[in-house]
């Protein structure tokens, strides 16, 4: 096994970075943003009605946002529900293809799998608000195994990841069932309550 760091993969060809050019505030209104809250949240920000773009990278569907700023290392993988979105000043955007030598499905996997966190860890900088400068991320280690067992990793990571995303769906409808017989308790106990008289 040998190991690689992102910056080699972004010289070579298995990956590219654009960093957010903007911070939140300098944003025109109307302008569909991704900020580092948002990605250290899992969050999906509210798309405006009729969306105005800035010059800066645009996330597209299989990017990852990877946040500098706030909780820099983490990551979340963008979706349909993000397609479009402007990342801010402190989010970068990582656009896997892989190479001869890493899977890309590997390298998103594990841009994805908390790594990132836990290696920038000591190069935080900043007392209120943390933050990483781009080229300590790029000096972020990864192993390299051999190529059969990247794809293994990949696809147990994958399906994990998709196991997750279906729970935490199911958890969201339980979550609203639980509001409405909530609310439904109270609402019938009161009526029942001032009907008695008790």
């Amino acid at each position: 096994m040998t190991s690689a760091t992102l910056r080699d993969f972004v010289e070579g060809t298995a990956l590219t970075l654009e960093v957010g050019l903007y911070r939140t505030s300098q944003f025109d209104d109307g302008c569909f943003i991704l900020k580092p809250g948002d990605v250290a949240n899992k969050r999906h920000p509210e798309r405006p009605a009729s969306s105005r773009r800035m010059d800066g990278p645009i996330a597209r569907c299989g990017d990852i946002a990877i946040n500098l700023d706030f909780k820099p290392g983490c990551a979340l993988a963008i979706d349909e529900m993000l397609e479009g979105a402007e990342p801010t000043k402190g989010v970068a955007l990582a656009r896997v293809s892989g190479s001869p030598e890493v899977d890309g499905e590997y390298l998103r996997a594990w841009i994805l799998s908390g790594e990132l966190e836990r290696q920038l860890q000591p190069r935080h900088r900043g007392s209120t608000m943390t933050y990483v400068k781009l080229a300590d991320l790029l000096d972020t280690v990864i192993p390299i195994p051999r190529l059969h067992l990247q794809r293994e990793l990949a696809e147990r990571f994958e399906t994990a990841r998709a196991e997750v995303l279906i729970a935490t769906r199911y958890l969201g409808e339980a979550r609203e069932v639980m509001e409405l017989e909530s609310m439904y308790l109270v609402v019938k106990a009161t009526d029942e309550a001032q009907r008695t008289g008790h």
